[in-house]
């Protein structure tokens, strides 16, 4: 479950558990990484974990549908 925050760390280690799981392929895994890496989510720390989460829910659930 992805809650308010995610880390940059715990992004990495969820985007590797989704591909060892092949539950993703490595290249969506690289742009889920890409897209919640700190250069993109370039904003005051205290939000950026807000807004990894938010991109990490999303890209999930277009993934899903």
């Amino acid at each position: 479950e992805i809650g308010e925050k995610v880390t940059k760390t715990q992004a990495i280690r969820l985007t590797r558990a989704l591909h060892e799981q092949h539950l993703i392929s490595e290249r969506e895994a690289r742009l889920m990484r890409a897209a919640t890496s700190d250069v993109a989510l370039a904003s005051p720390l205290n939000n950026r974990d807000h807004m990894r989460a938010r991109v990490l829910k999303a890209m999930l659930s277009a993934l899903i549908q």
